[in-house]
């Protein structure tokens, strides 16, 4: 352990608390940013937040293995753009349709008033509405899953971190009692030599 912290004091770091200390008090922090972010991803819930919430948030942002920029938010800005042109079309045919003339040749059977009804009968169509409905559902899923791989990704990396942190530390380990060992090999072997001093003296 004295190891370690001697290793934190030459890089920057001053502190006096122990790796495992460290991992409680990361995964403490982190599990409190998790369950903040879930609740701000619902609708209808107030806005909420925690200790080290704008710092995590930042890191979690900037780092390409939590958050990869090339992978659902390029499908979610694509199904948008996708959806504006499907509504910026029945925009455009329902324009042409409302602003069409009125007035056209009677049919045979045909009066007055049914030549009349027409252009009413296609303003504001129900299909429009039915595609913007459809779009929105189909945004606001994908966003979930870009929120849900962002947290698995986010999972995978936090798991591959402690991983490492315990080999590391089980190295440590390894190597203190090495050192403790070889000390008291040397000690054995000391305290040996003193006893024939001694004894060839006598």
């Amino acid at each position: 352990m004295d190891e370690f912290i001697q290793l934190c004091r030459e890089a920057g770091i001053d502190t006096s608390k122990t790796l495992v200390q460290i991992k409680e008090k990361w995964r403490g922090v982190f599990d409190k940013y998790k369950y903040v972010c879930d609740n701000n991803n619902r609708t209808g819930r107030d806005s909420k937040t925690c200790e080290f919430y704008d710092d995590i948030d930042e890191f979690m942002a900037s780092s390409d293995k939590v958050n990869p920029k090339f992978v659902k938010e390029t499908n979610v800005a694509s199904q948008k753009r996708k959806g504006s042109k499907e509504v910026s079309a029945a925009e455009e045919s329902d324009c042409v349709a409302t602003t069409a003339d009125p007035i056209t040749d009677t049919e045979p059977g045909e009066d007055d008033n049914t030549k009349i009804k027409q252009p009413n009968q296609k303003k504001n169509p129900s299909g429009l509405q039915r595609k913007k409905r459809k779009t929105t559902s189909i945004d606001s899923t994908d966003t979930e899953n870009a929120i849900l791989h962002m947290f698995e990704a986010q999972q995978e990396a936090f798991q591959r971190s402690e991983e490492k942190d315990e080999r590391m530390l089980q190295a440590m380990m390894k190597s203190q009692e090495d050192a403790q060992r070889r000390h008291q090999e040397f000690t054995v072997t000391v305290l040996a030599k003193l006893g024939d001093i001694f004894a060839s003296k006598k």
